[in-house]
């Protein structure tokens, strides 16, 4: 079965990455997403037609249909394949609380890089501070 979405996220992050295991143990029988750490050394974001700094701004997602989404679309769209989680889409995508949402998103994207527990593995200028 092909996944339905394909997750970019910074595993060097340890609050992305206690994140993004959460997912995988709730995806492992379903398998309906393929996650990718940003941060290996054999990733390429040019590879996936995605822009090298971009990616390490902000979380960006791959639907099957093609479409990107970032920040908090990519949790919505995570949030959208798995039942138990269908009223959390449904609250943040709210057009009354998604802007408030994606402000908070904002704030931390910009201080993600500074995270105490950060592991060093960005090899060149596309990841740095």
């Amino acid at each position: 079965m092909k996944s339905k979405l394909t997750l970019f996220y910074d595993g060097a992050c340890p609050l992305c990455r206690h994140e993004i295991n959460h997912y995988k143990k709730k995806d492992k029988s379903r398998q309906l997403i393929e996650f990718i750490d940003i941060v290996s050394p054999d990733f390429s974001a040019k590879e996936y037609g995605l822009d090298p700094q971009q990616i390490h701004a902000k979380m960006h997602a791959k639907k099957s249909t093609g479409q990107i989404v970032t920040g908090v679309d990519s949790f919505l769209a995570i949030w959208e394949l798995f039942p138990e989680y269908r009223w959390l889409h449904q609250f943040i995508g709210n057009p009354l609380v998604k802007p408030l949402a994606k402000m908070g998103y904002w704030c931390f994207a910009r201080i993600r890089p500074y995270l105490p527990g950060r592991r060093d593995s960005c090899t060149d200028d596309t990841c740095a501070r």
